[in-house]
């Protein structure tokens, strides 16, 4: 029963603690300080539940220090840019203007098969098509296309695109001003639909030809 209460009690307050931390802590790909501080509770939230002789009060202030730490960090590193350097590094470019810089490749220890594979990720073959790639500090991998390279689309040729208008039950943005159309006129469009509040709108889109096309949410 009391290893049942401790994990309830140091779940709730890890959960409380990554909220307060933001999502930065959250992502699929976080930066260095993030993830050390990220690992570090994942091991003190463990470590009490392991052994009952440990007192959960120490796990929680440990956890609480760090939780305070990388929120002071984060705030230090939105307001210096120096700082933020220090913490979290900076990009390395790896290819500009289609040449592969084989310096900054030996500093990031990164081959050149990791480099091609990479690449093939982002659907290229050649570095030629590259106008500047970075291994950014999260260890994310960053491509900018040649203008040769990027694919084509509507907005590439000249041609109109589709533009949502409503998501989720939310209107975006000033899509109505830059489509022309006013709050009345779209309440109108909607109860055509049958539709009274936008909370019932799933998506809302206008295409090219100026028709809408609304998808309702299932109740």
């Amino acid at each position: 029963m009391v290893i049942f209460l401790r994990t309830i009690g140091l779940l709730l307050f890890a959960i409380l603690c990554f909220r307060l931390m933001g999502f930065r802590s959250l992502g699929g790909d976080v930066e260095p300080i993030d993830f050390v501080i990220v690992l570090g509770i994942a091991e003190i939230l463990g470590a009490p539940l392991a052994d009952e002789n440990l007192k959960v009060v120490n796990a929680l202030i440990a956890i609480g220090t760090l939780t305070i730490l990388q929120i002071i960090l984060s705030y230090l590193s939105l307001k210096n840019q120096t700082f933020l350097r220090i913490i979290e590094g900076q990009p390395i470019t790896v290819i500009k203007e289609g040449k592969i810089l084989k310096n900054n490749m030996r500093k990031a220890r990164f081959s050149m098969q990791d480099l091609m594979e990479e690449l093939r990720i982002q659907g290229l073959t050649t570095v030629q098509d590259v106008e500047l790639a970075n291994l950014e500090p999260s260890g994310r991998f960053s491509v900018i296309r040649t203008k040769d390279a990027e694919p084509i689309t509507p907005r590439y040729l000249g041609q109109s695109t589709s533009v949502t208008l409503i998501e989720n039950g939310q209107l975006i943005g000033d899509k109505l001003e830059q489509v022309g159309i006013n709050p009345r006129q779209l309440a109108e469009i909607l109860s055509q639909f049958g539709i009274t509040a936008l909370d019932q709108v799933e998506t809302a889109v206008i295409v090219p030809s100026g028709h809408i096309a609304v998808t309702k949410k299932n109740t």
